[in-house]
Parts: C-alpha cells; structure tokens; sequence
C-alpha cells in the first residue's frame, strides 16, 4: 500500500513523516492545524461579535423601552394631576350643591309648612262655609214657616174681620119658634 503525500499528493515512503518534496507534514491534524486554529479563531471572532451585537441590539431596545415607558410614566402622572384637578373642583362643586340643596330644601320645608297651614285654613273656612249654608237653609225654612203662619193667621184675622163687619142675618121667625119648641 502506497501513501501520498497530503500537501503534492506524491507518493512516500511508508511510515515518512514529513514530504521530501514539498515539506508537508503526514499527520493530518499537524497539516490541517493553521487551518483549523484560524476556523476556531475566526468562529470565537464572530461568537464574541455576535454576542457584542446582541448585547448592542438589546441595550438599545431596553434604553428605548425605558424611554417610553418614561413617556408614558408621564403622560399617566399628567393626566392623574388633571383628574385629581378634576375631582377636587368636582367635589367642591358636589359641597356647594349640597349646600344649594339643603338651602332649597329648607325652603320647600317652609313651602310645604306654608302649604299645609294653607290647606288648614281653606278646610276650616270649608267647614264654617258648610256650616252657614246649613244655617242659612235652617233660617230660610224657618222663614217660610214664619211666612206660612203669618199668612194663615192673616187670613184668619181677615176671616173674623170679615164676619164682624157682616150684617148679622136673623134667622127668620118661624125658625126660632120652631127650634123654641123643640126645646121645650
């Protein structure tokens, strides 16, 4: 079995180390190991770039997350200021309110007292008017029986003056005798 040289690809001697011709070494790893260490330098290079980039990259994303988060940090404390504005003047406003109510309804109180020592003195004068119409019935009832009694004795007054100014009508004489006799 032959060999051949790694770098020429000539043939060698069994067991030669090195190529008499081109000076290559015959062990592959001994060939191969510029090659090899420049890979590995190479592949560390680009790993220690990559995880610079990366480390780049995210900085860069968390310094842009915290600025907005800043912003919106903000932007938040802004807008609660404006409503902690808000519900101060609301609560203000709440308190005069409340006080415009209790003042109003103070005054529908005293309405409504007045409304009902209103309604009192209309039932009352309702009662007394309820009242004089029945005593106003019971006096003109008393009045046309007054008016009655005055006209029936009128007439009974004009009925005896009627009978004194007639001329008495003697009964005629034979009448007299005749109930005369019977008496007897």
């Amino acid at each position: 079995m032959s060999n051949y040289c790694i770098g020429c690809k000539r043939e060698l001697a069994p067991g030669q180390q090195d190529c008499h011709i081109c000076g290559a070494p015959q062990a592959y790893l001994k060939y191969h190991f510029k090659s090899i260490l420049l890979f590995v330098i190479s592949m560390v290079l680009i790993a220690a770039f990559g995880v610079w980039y990366v480390g780049q990259v995210s900085l860069k994303a968390e310094v842009e997350r915290n600025n907005y988060v800043t912003e919106m940090t903000d932007q938040f404390d802004r807008k609660i200021r404006q409503l902690e504005l808000s519900l101060a003047e609301t609560q203000e406003a709440l308190k005069q309110a409340q006080a415009a109510g209790s003042q109003v309804s103070d005054l529908a109180n005293q309405e409504k007292a007045k409304l009902a020592a209103s309604e009192d003195k209309a039932t009352k004068a309702e009662a007394r008017a309820g009242w004089l119409s029945k005593e106003n019935r019971r006096f003109r009832n008393q009045i046309t029986e007054l008016e009655q009694k005055v006209k029936e004795l009128e007439a009974s007054v004009n009925s005896a003056n009627a009978v004194e100014n007639e001329p008495l009508v003697e009964p005629p004489q034979e009448a007299v005798l005749e109930s005369e006799n019977q008496i007897e």
